[in-house]
């Protein structure tokens, strides 16, 4: 087990036997402990024979053409993945089709949406951009958002004091919080495999795309490596729109202020590509603040196109996608009780 998971499983241990401490023996603390751990075997059994045991396999393949995924290896971290994570079986939405994003402006690649999109990418994104200038604004976003600001459970901890919730609260809290991101990205996976509209780094090194205000670079590398995944719609906005609209849902208000510190790798990373005669980024600690949901969820949309690695439609379509999926469950499960 990675250090980091052994800390913090050690930690949910030491909180348990100090509740359970805290507690005086007999009947009522036996029978509470004989709840949970039904509670948790039968959401355990629940879940046995999902779908979700063969996310990569058959391989995703396509013949490369303009517009289509394919594999952005080297470029990207690895060979396409979680073609088949649309078979998992949702927690609460009705299937992995139910929220399917609509088809982007950009898919059509004569336009002038796809153009504007093209070139932020390629301008904002570019490693030798964001290289240059690796303590600006735009490369801490990019960083902050790629390195550990998407766990979002470590950020609804630091949200949730701020509310007046008792533990049960904040328990329902994340669990509303994580269904939905759990039913967020089967919807993900499948509109992105049903699109498989590709990666900037292939659309910008490709030879030509037909549009007269797009120019190609063959030279034009990313910033962050690339997810093994088509582009639309982004992944992280997606488990952020589900985020922030669960805790929005939660807490009554989109003003839910927080501040977080991220420890981030230096770049490039393992197996990276990384522009010849760049000098790497070290390593460093950001801290981002954010006065409410939606400014957090509107910067995890910037920070992937800072990166290089989305073109800006196919986040805005995840964070809804995202947003529309938490909105469908929190009337559905885990409702108070008297």
């Amino acid at each position: 087990m990675p250090v980091a998971n052994t800390a913090a499983r050690n930690a949910v241990v030491a909180a348990y036997i100090a509740a359970l401490n805290a507690i005086p023996d007999g009947t009522a603390e036996n029978d509470g402990v004989a709840a949970g751990r039904a509670a948790a075997r039968a959401i355990l059994t629940a879940r046995l024979n999902d779908g979700s045991g063969s996310p990569h396999t058959p391989a995703y393949t396509a013949v490369p053409a303009a517009g289509v995924y394919v594999s952005t290896v080297p470029f990207g971290s690895a060979a396409p993945q979680f073609n088949h994570w649309s078979a998992t079986r949702p927690f609460v939405v009705q299937s992995a089709t139910q929220f399917r994003v609509p088809p982007g402006e950009i898919f059509d690649l004569s336009s002038d949406a796809y153009a504007d999109a093209y070139n932020q990418v390629k301008d904002l994104g570019d490693a030798r951009t964001r290289g240059a200038r690796p303590d600006s604004p735009q490369s801490d976003i990019a960083r902050f958002w790629y390195h550990g600001g998407v766990d979002w459970q470590a950020n609804a901890r630091l949200i949730l004091p701020g509310f007046n919730l008792d533990a049960w609260g904040q328990a329902r809290a994340l669990a509303l919080m994580s269904v939905s991101m759990a039913d967020a990205g089967i919807a993900n996976a499948e509109s992105k495999y049903w699109y498989t509209f590709w990666r900037p780094v292939t659309a910008i090194r490709w030879a030509s795309d037909g549009n007269p205000n797009t120019q190609s670079d063959p030279s034009w590398l990313p910033f962050i490596t690339i997810p093994p995944y088509p582009d639309y719609p982004c992944g992280s906005t997606g488990a952020a729109g589900a985020a922030t609209g669960a805790l929005r849902l939660v807490l009554g208000t989109n003003h839910a202020p927080f501040t977080r510190t991220v420890n981030v790798p230096a770049l490039p990373l393992a197996n990276q590509m990384w522009p010849a005669g760049l000098p790497g980024v070290p390593a460093k600690a950001i801290t981002r603040t954010y006065s409410s949901l939606s400014n957090a969820l509107n910067e995890v949309g910037r920070s992937r196109v800072y990166a290089g690695i989305h073109f800006l439609e196919g986040c805005q379509a995840g964070g809804v996608q995202g947003e529309m999926t938490a909105e469908y469950i929190y009337p559905r499960i885990l409702q108070p009780v008297d």
